[in-house]
């Protein structure tokens, strides 16, 4: 990384961890020794033709100048951030696997993430959950390891917020981040059939929803394979638009020309208490829509698209008191069950009204 002269490494993690709008995200940026703009052309056929020794560039997220048409697939907000818890539970699931594959090499590879969940985790499918049982109990603690979290910065119009995915999951390494989670069409997942994603760009959907700019910051687990050294690696993200050319694209902060994203190590980690795990926030998100309806659509919009999830999360949605997210077909069988131990109240016990939802 190159080298911060005035700049504490703790300082500086602490204040990459509170970035939450335009003003924070510009701020830090100042302090970073980042390449001027006319270098940010990149060209994948010869790397280091522009690259400054000792500079930051923004280098194409996936190293392919030619990403943003994959990258704003997503239809709405919603449905990128679904991708993104997505992603976090299977990062609980492939923690669990490496633990596993540790202790018992060879193991057999569970076939599908629901029998992943039942063999690490004893969770059957959500909706199979009786309310307080130990299976539901052992999900709701699965589920505070993964938290969507959406804010409103002071100062900034109606209808812009902050949203914020983390888990406590597996990790990566810094070394590796920009090939697993800056990457595209690169999956490690074709394998891998506990795990529920298989194309590697799904999650990326959310850069195109963010009309400023990302971060994210990752650290691997220190018990399995890559977590040895215990740093955290990180970088930001945008939208480039190259001047003189039309193919803008989506470009994260490289500290070399082969994609490397810069990283804090060990000790500054661990000062700052940073789990292991990632977190991906996303700086004046557009959720196609303003107001209080952000809070009030929100919740059974994630609840539709992630209809039974392998796991519950947590959504803080412009409060700090979390939602538990079980999915809609648990929600469902929950009106069910209780229907039926209270005929009498049928039409009084759906917890919160919801309207159809696109998807």
């Amino acid at each position: 990384m190159p080298e911060i002269r005035t700049y504490d490494r703790l300082e500086m993690l602490q204040e990459l961890l509170a970035i939450d709008s335009p003003v924070k995200v510009r701020d830090f940026l100042q302090k970073l020794p980042i390449a001027p703009a006319d270098n940010e052309y990149y060209d994948p056929t010869d790397p280091k033709r522009k690259w400054i020794d000792g500079k930051m560039h923004w280098v194409p997220v996936g190293m392919q100048r030619g990403n943003a048409g994959r990258i704003q697939l997503a239809s709405t907000g919603e449905n990128a951030l679904a991708e993104r818890v997505v992603n976090a539970m299977e990062s609980i699931i492939e923690l669990m696997r490496q633990r596993e594959l540790r202790e018992i090499p060879g193991a057999s590879t569970p076939q599908s993430p629901r029998e992943a969940v039942e063999r690490y985790f004893a969770i059957p499918p959500l909706d199979q959950i009786l309310e307080r049982s130990p299976e539901w109990t052992r999900a709701r603690s699965i589920g505070k390891q993964i938290r969507l979290t959406v804010t409103r910065y002071r100062g900034q119009a109606k209808g812009r917020f902050t949203v914020r995915v983390e888990d406590e999951g597996i990790g990566q390494p810094p070394n590796q981040i920009h090939n697993t989670l800056l990457s595209l069409s690169n999956s490690s997942k074709g394998d891998k059939p506990y795990l529920i994603g298989v194309f590697g760009q799904g999650g990326s959907s959310a850069f195109h929803g963010t009309q400023d700019h990302s971060w994210l910051i990752s650290r691997r687990a220190p018990d399995v394979p890559g977590g040895d050294e215990g740093g955290a690696g990180w970088s930001l993200i945008k939208h480039v638009f190259p001047k003189d050319r039309r193919d803008a694209y989506y470009a994260y902060l490289a500290v070399d020309a082969e994609g490397a994203v810069p990283h804090f190590s060990a000790a500054v980690a661990d000062a700052a208490q940073l789990k292991h795990g990632s977190i991906f926030t996303h700086i004046d998100y557009d959720l196609q829509r303003t107001g209080s309806s952000v809070a009030r659509n929100l919740y059974p919009a994630m609840n539709h698209l992630l209809f039974n999830p392998v796991f519950p999360y947590e959504l803080r949605n412009l409060r700090d008191a979390p939602d538990v997210m079980w999915g809609n077909a648990y929600r469902l069988t929950r009106v069910i069950n209780r229907a039926r131990k209270n005929p009498e109240q049928r039409d009084e016990i759906v917890d919160k009204t919801f309207g159809p939802q696109s998807i």
